[in-house]
């Protein structure tokens, strides 16, 4: 990428259809070696001393496994939020997962492809969080490339979430929907949970189009992603924040139509009001931990409460 072009709008369905291998790998990149898995499985549950016990019994020679064991080393210090020692370990095991690939057979080369991509999405999902979007999008284009020649269609789809997330924080909105629209039509042909992942990508498209101040467009997305998160779970908590979500696009689609549309703002605020409400009252359902969510519909229901009101009636003439 160029300094002058940090985010390029990428066509990854021509670069996947282009690449696609006649038997691709299904789901996330596992380690083969027993105690890297129950390693992996330790971190994921957040379990630090049994994950540190199993990493203590890896191999540490130049193989694929002594790369996932660098690889898993930078999770486990992400988890601890040791954010620049785990980009170094994670940069490592990317980089050095191919060069320790001894076998030379293609399924050892593409699992050491795979590691690495692994790698490199964490990598920059640690630069998204340091605001580093520039650094964050290479980082995450090149797993997109990798996982394109040798990945599963969840891990492609994982990495075009990502950089349309990073091409987000830049305020690049074009490339973010872009990047939203291929992580849509990869979840369409993922094997695992595909209701899940689309409703994820529509959820972010929701968001890149509200901060775009395409509000029409985001009242769509976020139709869109409340139904595949209904076809997927209807009584998860994403389904419930989904519904937060419309009432939320909507609101700011009126508040657009307020001064130049109020016959249409009235009849949009209305709706916003209806969900907001009714999402209020479904995430009262999950507990404390939503109460922060129900005080916020309750901030949105009061600021369209105050939009409504100085709307003309229904029939009356503007002033």
């Amino acid at each position: 990428m160029s300094a002058s072009e940090p985010f390029p709008s990428f066509d990854g369905c021509g670069v996947l259809a282009a690449a696609q291998p006649l038997r691709r790998p299904q789901g996330a990149v596992t380690p083969a070696h027993p105690r890297a898995a129950r390693a992996l499985e330790a971190i994921e549950r957040g379990h630090t001393k049994a994950a540190r016990a199993h990493l203590d019994a890896l191999p540490a020679e130049e193989s694929l496994d002594g790369a996932w064991r660098i690889l898993l080393s930078g999770l486990l210090a992400l988890q601890q939020s040791e954010l620049e020692p785990a980009r170094e370990l994670l940069l490592r095991a990317a980089s050095l997962a191919p060069v320790w690939t001894t076998a030379g057979g293609p399924t050892d080369l593409s699992a050491a492809l795979r590691l690495s991509a692994r790698a490199l999405e964490s990598v920059g999902w640690i630069f998204r969080r340091q605001d580093h979007p520039e650094q964050a999008y290479r980082a995450h284009l090149a797993a997109f490339h990798a996982r394109c020649e040798h990945g599963s269609i969840e891990e492609v789809w994982e990495s075009a979430v990502s950089l349309g997330l990073d091409a987000d924080l830049a305020r690049r909105y074009d490339v973010a929907q872009n990047w939203y629209h291929q992580a849509i039509a990869q979840a369409a042909t993922a094997s695992q949970e595909p209701h899940r992942r689309q409703a994820v990508a529509w959820a972010h498209l929701t968001s890149s189009h509200v901060e775009a101040g395409q509000f029409l467009e985001a009242v769509s997305a976020a139709r869109t992603a409340r139904d595949c998160w209904r076809r997927h779970d209807p009584g998860c908590l994403a389904a419930a924040l989904a519904d937060v979500k419309l009432g939320y696009a909507l609101l700011k689609l009126g508040q657009s139509q307020y001064e130049s549309d109020p016959g249409d703002a009235r009849a949009v605020l209305v709706e916003a009001v209806q969900w907001l409400t009714t999402s209020r009252e479904g995430l009262r359902a999950f507990g404390e931990p939503q109460m922060a969510d129900v005080q916020w519909c309750d901030e949105q229901l009061d600021f369209a409460a105050r939009l409504l009101a100085g709307l003309p009636s229904p029939g009356q003439s503007e002033p």
